[in-house]
């Protein structure tokens, strides 16, 4: 039997001061994006049992510090495991995106207005299972 150890080489990142993506880079990233859209946009609309159509409205890069201070504190963020890929990755819904979701999954009609509100329990609960 083998024992082979495989051994990664890790690099430091520096999020404060990251380095720019090269246009091969942006291009793949709008690519996977739209692909996700695509993909969500028909598994929503078929849990909702409404039309959901999701689009890419623009790519960017910011340093992190600057995202999470350019967020609603009241945005649902949920951490995915894209089976049967390895890895997690986050998924940010602005409090517009939340509540219409939480309150179409509960049996509501889309296009209710935002309250000045956190999500309650329920609708945490409801978000998790879509």
């Amino acid at each position: 039997m083998n024992n082979t150890t495989h051994r990664r080489e890790y690099r430091m990142y520096d999020f404060a001061r990251p380095e720019p993506f090269t246009a091969g880079q942006i291009n793949a990233i709008r690519t996977i994006h739209r692909r996700f859209a695509e993909q969500a946009s028909i598994l929503l609309s078929e849990e909702l049992a409404a039309e959901i159509l999701i689009q890419v409205s623009g790519i960017d890069q910011l340093p992190f510090e600057e995202f999470v201070r350019m967020t609603d504190t009241r945005s649902f963020c949920a951490e995915i495991e894209p089976t049967p890929l390895p890895g997690q990755f986050s998924l940010m819904l602005e409090p517009a995106i939340a509540y219409a979701l939480a309150a179409r999954a509960l049996g509501g009609a889309v296009g209710i207005r935002v309250p000045d509100r956190h999500l309650s329990g329920i609708e945490l609960a409801v978000l998790r299972e879509i």
